[in-house]
């Protein structure tokens, strides 16, 4: 795409966005509702959080351990008012059993300085007070500000009446030393309930932003007869969709940046911060709360404009959009349910719309778990992509140039003529459909109860229908010819040559890489997934080499090939520069390889997009997947048979404990020499005729 194409779409999506501006129900939707939404919540949570106050209809259950903890918890409660809440005192043998059980509301223990119990109140005395509560228990809090409260009033009283009778008296000025802590519960919450609104408010009215201009840009650009004046504009079908997209995410993007300034200044404005959020409403929380529904935005809008391609009227695509809104309200309503974490199940990292929420609502609680978030944001992009995938065809459908209406059939409508490669388009879907798919079965394959070379099988049954199953599906519907479209051409000896040189050469390299990145502090390997795999280690003589290797090295790097060097390359270099095409091909290897088990790690991020980079060179020097299929299945089989089944590696094995070892110096230089004998082969090869 040329300057002049791209200062076209820019022209027409400003052109667009102007229009949805100027029209007096985007204003609303974009200005007037935040502005009155926010307050009005504000005064509603206000109103909701001081009906939690202590009142003499609320009842406070106490969980004391002895009769003796009773009389003296009553003795430093003092005599109760009217307006005071019901106590009722229980006895228990464990408070935190009872607490996790909801038997009591918060628990109590009370103590002298010398340890003992005792069954009054002493002027004299100072005591210990242990106050504990769930972490998740609005109940909870609203007892333990009464019971502080009540604890300060006498602490003032019996200090009073020290200064009096007790002058030379070597006392602590009060007469309780308070201490408090909170229950951690399973399921529990870190922050409010209330605050778990939030985030799925914020979505709700970001996806209210974008229904409007979707319609108007479509449905309504066909109900007034004006798309086919748009659609005789020079440029393509799929450029005036990308422009319209354009449009319509901008403006979610301003409902969503408006809503959430619009809470940030209503919560500081009210002082409902620290009520709402534990470790309050930080700068912090709120970009990254921005970021996440940036993301959002882009994703639904694709949704919405791929929905309304298949309306004829404002009314038609009315009618479609509230069974989406609705399936769009539901599982966000999911979210509210006790129990519902963002790491557990652990399907939520990539179900739509819930994991964006369960997100926002981590981050809103002072932290969100660093994989299951890193597992969100990669799923969405491609959910993304892939929604701007289908509404591209939907747009570009000759049903939508003339007055008629939409069929679902467009989307797999096979080409007459057979193509030689697929369109980004279709590559790009491949991928939104593949990534969340490899991460659930990873994350399933994780918790299976059977033996590791059973699981082995099964994983590379997954793998082998996952990346060549979809692609293939792609290319029967595409009209794709198999053999171009997956670069199964045949290579010239000489960079089959470097390949293999490669091959035998980069994995000290890269293992050297990883043993760096453990001495930086840049892994994020938990120990637990640390001892699972120095036990798979440890069972390596009684596991089949063949399975192994299979499972392990072969066949993941004959279908890895296939699928990112040969079909989404191969889609990838007929629209870009052949540099561009490498640089995110590597980049889209190494996302894909972040999650092992549905567990993040991070260190084996860069030398994978290393490795991908100098795999779809060769991909591009050779016009072939054969040179690379040769290459990634030597460097893995290299990668698990020194881990697996050799004593040679035992240096890296400490490096990756911690130890501080190395990979032996010869390797280094050994492998350094070879690979860059390999390079140059590969480099003095022909490239690709194509870029010639």
């Amino acid at each position: 795409m040329n300057n002049d194409s791209l200062s076209l779409l820019a022209r027409l999506a400003r052109k667009e966005l102007r229009e949805i501006l100027r029209d007096r129900r985007t204003i609303v939707t974009l200005v007037l509702m935040p502005l009155l939404l926010y307050p009005l919540l504000g005064v509603g949570f206000k109103f909701f959080l001081t009906s939690l106050a202590p009142s003499a209809n609320t009842q406070i259950r106490i969980g004391v351990l002895s009769d003796a903890d009773e009389r003296l918890l009553t003795s430093l409660l003092g005599t109760p008012k009217p307006e005071d809440p019901k106590l009722f005192v229980l006895h228990t043998n464990n408070i935190e059993e009872s607490l996790r059980a909801g038997d009591c509301d918060i628990g109590v223990e009370l103590k002298g300085v010398t340890g003992q119990v005792f069954p009054s109140l002493d002027p004299r005395q100072s005591y210990e007070c242990l106050i504990e509560r769930r972490d998740d228990s609005p109940r909870g809090v609203t007892a333990e500000e009464f019971v502080l409260d009540r604890l300060s009033a006498t602490n003032a009283l019996v200090l009073r009446e020290r200064l009096q009778k007790y002058a030379r008296v070597s006392k602590a000025p009060n007469a309780v030393r308070v201490e408090l802590r909170l229950i951690k519960t399973k399921e529990g919450k870190k922050g409010s309930y209330l605050a778990s609104l939030i985030p799925l408010v914020l979505v709700l009215m970001t996806i209210t932003g974008a229904v409007y201009p979707s319609i108007d840009l479509t449905a309504g650009e066909r109900e007034r007869g004006t798309l086919e004046i748009l659609m005789a504009a020079p440029v393509s079908r799929v450029g005036l969709l990308l422009a319209k997209y354009a449009a319509v995410m901008t403006v979610a993007m301003l409902t969503g940046v408006i809503n959430l300034t619009m809470m940030t200044i209503t919560i500081a404005v009210s002082g409902m911060g620290r009520e709402l959020f534990p470790e309050g409403l930080t700068i912090g929380m709120v970009l990254s709360v921005l970021a996440l529904l940036l993301l959002f935005a882009a994703f639904f809008s694709a949704v919405l404009l791929a929905v309304t391609s298949f309306a004829r009227s404002f009314k038609e695509a009315q009618a479609y959009l509230i069974p989406l809104m609705l399936l769009a309200i539901s599982p966000g309503l999911v979210t509210l349910m006790p129990g519902i974490r963002l790491d557990e199940p652990f399907l939520m990292p990539i179900a739509p719309l819930i994991n964006v929420v369960l997100l926002a609502r981590e981050i809103l609680e002072g932290g969100a778990p660093v994989g299951p978030g890193a597992i969100v944001v990669l799923s969405t992009f491609f959910y993304a992509f892939a929604a701007v995938t289908i509404a591209s065809r939907l747009f570009g459908a000759e049903a939508v140039l003339y007055s008629e209406q939409g069929q679902f059939s467009e989307l797999f409508r096979r080409p007459i003529r057979q193509r030689a490669v697929a369109n980004v388009n279709s590559a790009v879907l491949c991928l939104a459909i593949v990534f969340p798919l490899s991460v659930l079965i990873g994350s399933g394959m994780a918790q299976l109860p059977l033996r590791p070379e059973a699981i082995l099988l099964v994983g590379m049954a997954a793998s082998t229908a996952l990346f060549i199953g979809v692609p293939a599906i792609a290319a029967r519907f595409g009209n794709v010819s198999p053999v171009s479209g997956f670069a199964l051409r045949r290579s010239r000896w000489l960079v089959l040559a470097g390949a293999v040189l490669l091959g035998v050469s980069l994995w000290p390299l890269v293992a050297q890489l990883i043993v760096w990145q453990e001495h930086l502090g840049l892994s994020t390997m938990p120990q637990m997934l640390r001892d699972k795999l120095k036990e798979l280690a440890d069972q390596r003589r009684e596991m089949s080499p063949i399975i192994a290797l299979l499972a392990l090295a072969f066949v993941p790097a004959i279908v890895e090939e296939l699928f990112f060097r040969g079909w989404f390359f191969s889609a990838l270099e007929r629209a870009v520069r052949p540099l561009t095409a490498i640089l995110i091909t590597g980049v889209v290897f190494g996302s894909f390889h972040l999650f092992t088990g549905g567990v993040l790690l991070a260190e084996r991020v860069l030398p994978t997009i290393l490795l991908g980079i100098i795999l779809s060179w060769v991909r591009w020097r050779s016009g072939s997947v054969l040179p690379g299929i040769a290459l990634h299945m030597l460097h893995n089989g290299f990668l698990v048979s020194a881990a697996l089944f050799t004593d040679t590696f035992g240096d890296l094995n400490t490096a990756m404990e911690g130890g501080g070892g190395q990979v032996p110096l010869s390797w280094l230089v050994g492998g350094t020499a070879v690979a860059v004998l390999g390079a140059a082969l590969v480099w003095m090869s022909r490239p690709n005729p194509k870029h010639i």
